[in-house]
């Protein structure tokens, strides 16, 4: 996993970190929700799940 550019965190990939909110001081600091608001929609979720968020079966069919 990349961090989100600007952050100033430490590498997250292989760590500890890995399953964590890289950004912890998104609540104090509007800057770093911003950079953790684009992070999360660089993964272009909507594309891979529907309205109710289900994961679309187009996808779901290409699992063995």
């Amino acid at each position: 996993m990349d961090l989100p550019e600007g952050s100033g965190w430490h590498p997250i990939e292989g760590t500890f970190r890995a399953h964590q909110v890289p950004l912890a001081s998104v609540k104090d600091n509007p800057e770093h929700l911003k950079i953790l608001e684009a992070w999360m929609k660089s993964y272009k979720a909507e594309e891979l799940f529907d309205e109710n968020g289900k994961f679309i079966d187009e996808l779901a069919a290409l699992s063995p």
